[in-house]
């Protein structure tokens, strides 16, 4: 039986460029590692949209990484802002 992966796209419109760029370079790194974990991420940027897909063996493991990726983000953008 061959089993399919799990996909999920999203698109988050952030407030600029400059946001979605550093988050886009504060995640790839991790989008790279992620593939020894069972996990496909391929992050993007078009203008100040960032485009996250994630791929996955299960559900579970998909819901699990788009989390993780997700509070990330949320953490970024609260750093950034007690920052400046």
């Amino acid at each position: 039986m061959d089993v399919q992966n799990q996909k999920a796209i999203i698109r988050l419109e952030l407030n600029s460029r400059k946001m979605t760029n550093a988050i886009f370079q504060a995640l790839k790194p991790e989008s790279l590692s992620s593939q020894k974990s069972g996990a496909r991420i391929q992050i993007d940027v078009e203008a100040s949209t960032l485009i996250l897909i994630f791929e996955a063996q299960s559900k579970s493991r998909l819901r699990a990484i788009i989390n993780s990726y997700l509070r990330w983000i949320i953490l970024l953008k609260q750093l950034s802002s007690i920052i400046n």
